[in-house]
């Protein structure tokens, strides 16, 4: 994962992950947070998976109209949806950046080995998104993380299905275009130290 800032958009997997939102809009942004949860309640979560689950985060909050100016920027023409009682979507916003933030997660080794010097203004940018969330214009404190476990969900209906199909398949072409894009890369490499 390539990082230029410290903001939510501001890494290519984010950038990457912005398009899907911007033509699917909030179904996407809940998809993907609750796929990395699933990927991190298994154990399975990965840094570049953490940084999409902070922006689909970040797009919760621009859809409450509490996005920062960066993400107001990067989602800007997006749909935006009413949410008749966002409570239970805060809450999953909650755990999830809780979980992203704590100590031994992916995202955060990888700003931990990566680029130390920025970590506190990374956990920083966090907590003023969790703040936004919350509706708070100072950011709200930095909770003790509580570790996501996978409850029972209801037997998903027809247009439930085809949104987790679409999350699916939009992830997968995302993995796929990193995958190519890493292949390409060390293409070239192996071209270079050939000649």
């Amino acid at each position: 994962m390539n990082t230029w800032g410290v903001h939510s958009f501001e890494n290519d997997c984010a950038v990457d992950w912005e398009a899907g939102f911007k033509s699917e809009g909030l179904p996407i942004a809940v998809d993907t947070m609750r796929f990395v949860a699933s990927q991190q309640a298994n154990g399975l979560m990965d840094a570049d998976q953490a940084a999409r689950g902070v922006a689909a985060v970040e797009a919760v909050a621009y859809t409450l109209d509490r996005g920062s100016k960066e993400a107001n920027d990067a989602l800007k023409g997006a749909p935006k949806v009413p949410l008749p009682d966002p409570g239970a979507l805060l809450e999953e916003c909650g755990r999830l950046l809780n979980a992203i933030a704590a100590e031994g997660s992916p995202l955060r080794t990888h700003w931990e080995t990566t680029a130390a010097a920025d970590l506190d203004e990374w956990l920083a940018s966090i907590q003023d998104l969790r703040g936004r969330l919350a509706g708070n214009v100072a950011a709200a404190p930095v909770l003790e993380p509580q570790p996501i476990t996978a409850a029972p969900e209801p037997a998903p209906n027809a247009d439930e299905l085809r949104l987790a199909i679409d999350g699916l398949q939009f992830e997968i072409e995302t993995l796929r275009e990193e995958m190519n894009d890493q292949f390409d890369r060390l293409s070239k490499k192996l071209e270079a130290l050939s000649k």
